[in-house]
């Protein structure tokens, strides 16, 4: 199995705060490796903002000379190198210079003070996005990973059911409701692809959809899987079937997004726990899981 999913480390942006407050931010704190010694790790957060604290209500502040340096090698990052930033709606790609972005730590939104002292894991700490507040994907190195002009939203159209295609998978891997039988199929093709999905229902309940994706010469498949609702993730509307015509109401993309990889597909699921997964178009690759720092 092909390892592109573990290839890059995507990361999205996020939001931090209310509707009268708000700081945009990438948190690189999934890849950071803490360590179960707290002791060892104290120093990436200065002495007077963690134990107890009277205030940490949008607790924020920016983390400055020896802690940013110290946090910054242990992910590896140098201050030459950039963020790029892939704009979906503009289909443009934007490179900021990692010396000029501010390092902030921020107390994660579900902390509260009955969960005991403050330490350094109830951080959330990346870089402060709050002049550029969008974008998709970020990528930090030396190089941009990210092509443009080949990444489109996928738009669907009821078909027959009987249309979605046979060999694939009978059942999820990870779920086991039983009975399960299909509801409506859409389809949407490309010049090099066919995809397909169909919703899945349980007792009249819609709990989730089949993702196929056939190589339109090949007539090979290459991706096969379940998208599953439950406590942790939920499906997103379908371009246009239950959204607008306007390409900030979609969800679902699919082509070329990153430079030498194999095309991809995205848009599928809201994440309630963890972080969007970007699929390869490759049966033999593995997802790219994104990095959000969705704790709860």
């Amino acid at each position: 199995m092909h390892s592109f999913g573990q290839d890059l480390k995507v990361y999205t942006v996020g939001g931090y705060g209310n509707s009268e407050t708000m700081l945009y931010y990438v948190s690189l704190s999934d890849s950071y490796p803490y360590s179960e010694n707290e002791s060892e790790q104290d120093s990436i957060i200065p002495d007077e903002y963690l134990g107890d604290l009277e205030n940490t209500e949008m607790l924020h502040f920016e983390l400055k000379s020896e802690y940013r340096k110290r946090f910054m090698s242990q992910l590896k990052i140098a201050e030459s190198d950039s963020v790029f930033v892939y704009f979906q709606q503009q289909d443009s790609v934007a490179a900021f210079a990692v010396s000029d972005l501010s390092l902030m730590a921020m107390i994660n939104m579900y902390y509260s003070n009955y969960d005991g002292p403050v330490t350094f894991y109830d951080y959330v700490i990346g870089f402060d996005f709050s002049t550029i507040q969008n974008g998709d994907f970020v990528v930090i190195g030396t190089q941009n990973p990210f092509q443009t002009g080949k990444l489109k939203p996928v738009l669907w159209q009821e078909t027959q059911t009987d249309q979605f295609p046979a060999n694939t998978k009978l059942e999820p891997e990870y779920h086991n409701v039983q009975p399960m039988e299909v509801g409506k199929t859409y389809v949407s093709t490309s010049d090099n692809y066919t995809y397909y999905v169909q919703a899945l229902i349980h007792e009249g309940r819609f709990i989730g959809r089949k993702l196929a994706v056939v190589h339109t010469f090949r007539k090979d498949i290459v991706l096969d899987y379940f998208l599953m609702d439950g406590e942790s993730a939920s499906s997103a509307p379908l371009n246009g079937i239950q959204t607008d015509s306007s390409i900030s109401e979609f969800y679902q993309f699919a082509g070329e997004l990153f430079i030498g990889k194999p095309p991809v597909i995205y848009g599928f699921q809201f994440e309630s726990f963890g972080c969007p997964a970007i699929y390869f178009l490759n049966q033999n690759s593995r997802p790219i899981q994104t990095l959000c720092d969705n704790r709860h």
